[in-house]
């Protein structure tokens, strides 16, 4: 896998088949239901209508799509229902992509209140929507629960429909991409392009 800012990705390079956007935001942790002190980040998760799990707010590149990076933004203003402002410049966002699953996933800051997003995702979101929620993790929750837990695709592991088999390989490379994003994936730092 490859961690860097998604201004040394040469986007033409990886044969990038789905893309996706994970949200972060710092907030006052007083403004959390159990008040932490400080700052405290926050990632944006989807809830998935389809499978009640979590994920990206991400899907397929398209024939539409320029390159994988406007893939991720299409689909991050589609599942979220343009719940986030996005910011003009993207370019030092840091991104993970994995060559050998052909996945990308970008990790956006955005400017907004994560109450204010919900209350916009909620006013918009409609029994056609691919997401049905926004939940807000620490990046200890996140490493506890969703790493090390199995919490993405868990409920899934039961069923063998050839679907949820599908499913059930996407949430692990979703896992894998958050482990190395959160636990050990080298950053790349000084190369013109990768």
């Amino acid at each position: 896998m490859i961690r860097c800012m998604l201004s040394k990705i040469n986007p033409e390079k990886y044969d990038i088949k789905r893309a996706g956007v994970i949200p972060f935001v710092d907030v006052d942790g007083n403004m959390l239901k159990n008040k932490i002190e400080g700052n405290i980040r926050l990632w944006g998760f989807s809830i998935d209508r389809r499978y009640r799990e979590l994920s990206d707010f991400g899907g397929k590149v398209e024939k539409k799509d320029n390159n994988s990076i406007e893939a991720a933004l299409r689909e991050f203003k589609e599942e979220s229902l343009d719940s986030f402002p996005i910011p003009d410049n993207i370019s030092e966002c840091e991104v993970v992509i994995d060559p050998v699953r052909h996945m990308m996933i970008i990790f956006i800051p955005i400017d907004i209140n994560p109450i204010d997003a919900d209350n916009i995702f909620n006013s918009r979101v409609n029994k056609n929507s691919e997401s049905y929620g926004i939940v807000w993790l620490s990046g200890q929750k996140i490493k506890n629960g969703i790493i090390f837990s199995g919490k993405i695709g868990s409920e899934i592991e039961t069923s063998n429909s050839k679907q949820h088999k599908i499913q059930r390989k996407f949430y692990k490379n979703i896992k894998d991409i958050l482990r190395y994003y959160f636990v050990g994936g080298d950053f790349i730092r000084n190369q013109d392009s990768i």
